[in-house]
């Protein structure tokens, strides 16, 4: 979750904007560590810091043969932690890791074995514009959702529902009706990437709360750590809507949706839709019927429902804050809703 705010001139073709993040936000680089060959934990309660083994600093710390006694611990699964305090009671985190952050809240450990990086560019975390694209066309899409046809299943093949907002069909020879991307008005929505120079970083325990008649509401086979940019970290995102190129192309592609005719149209349009799915996911909790469908059996099933639904508030709180026209909530990265 987190806070767009324009502050661009009023003669400006882009939106320039400041982003700060609400919550924790992550979005993975593909790369998955293992603990005890990847990174390794130290500390307790709130204290708990992970830090990512590097190779170079355990050479360094243990010597010639560091490595191979890196790979016997490994063999042994041993955490190489552990080899290295035992020749060494002094060491720190940092001196066998390229990066070390504190975990937020109790962690499993007995569970989580697996830590998701988060994307970087030269050791800088950021947040890719394709990725804030997306959260976008997902607001203007579920702002539009009364002039779509939905289809019958969850996962619309081909982008069918976007492809009915944003591109211009065309017909075959066969009489098929074809969606080209290059027909797109998305082709006309420009957004930056947004780095977090010097960015806090949060290592948190993401989870499911998986809705079944049998069983716990909380799903420990998705129970992994993530790396996160922190709550309250700024960077800076330009956003661009080419209208005077989309005017030139008008004959190839559909009118603009009214979301993207102008920057206050799309910045209410985004804090809308944030605020729409806040506000089901409260609703979903608290309808009593709903209660069929899961069970809280456990104190810690109840304290994590109330620790989720507390942020999902202070967040419907930011959207109702948001000055019309110049500030909006974005929901982007993973885990971060059930309809998002």
């Amino acid at each position: 979750m987190a806070e767009l705010s324009i502050f661009h001139s009023p003669n400006s073709t882009t939106m320039k904007c400041k982003l700060e993040t609400l919550t924790p936000c992550h979005i993975g680089s593909g790369n998955t560590l293992l603990k005890g060959l990847n990174f390794v934990v130290d500390g307790k309660g709130d204290d708990e810091m992970l830090g990512v083994i590097s190779a170079e600093k355990i050479y360094k710390v243990l010597g010639e043969r560091g490595i191979d006694k890196w790979c016997q611990a490994i063999d042994r699964k041993e955490s190489v932690w552990s080899v290295v305090k035992t020749q060494n009671t002094n060491a720190q985190l940092t001196d066998i890791c390229s990066k070390v952050a504190l975990i937020s809240r109790n962690v499993n450990n007995a569970i989580c074995q697996e830590l998701r990086e988060h994307i970087a560019s030269n050791g800088v975390l950021y947040i890719p514009g394709s990725s804030i694209k997306g959260a976008i066309v997902s607001a203007i899409v579920g702002e539009n959702r009364a002039k779509l046809s939905l289809p019958a299943t969850l996962r619309a093949k081909n982008n069918s529902v976007e492809e009915q907002l944003f591109v211009k069909p065309t017909i075959s020879k066969r009489g098929e009706v074809k969606y080209n991307p290059q027909n797109s008005d998305l082709r006309f929505l420009r957004v930056s990437d947004a780095y977090f120079d010097n960015a806090d970083i949060a290592i948190v325990e993401c989870y499911g709360l998986n809705l079944r008649e049998l069983g716990s509401l909380i799903d420990n086979k998705a129970r992994m750590l993530v790396e996160c940019i922190n709550a309250e970290q700024q960077a800076f995102v330009d956003i661009q809507i080419k209208t005077e190129l989309q005017k030139q192309c008008s004959s190839a592609v559909p009118s603009l949706p009214e979301a993207m005719q102008s920057e206050d149209n799309l910045l209410n349009a985004i804090n809308a839709h944030t605020k729409r799915l806040l506000k089901e996911e409260l609703r979903f909790w608290s309808d009593q019927e709903n209660r069929n469908y899961y069970h809280i059996d456990t104190d810690e099933e109840q304290e994590e429902i109330e620790y989720y639904l507390d942020n999902i508030k202070d967040a419907l709180r930011e959207c109702n804050r948001c000055q019309s026209n110049c500030e909006a909530i974005i929901r982007v990265g993973y885990g971060s809703g059930w309809r998002f």
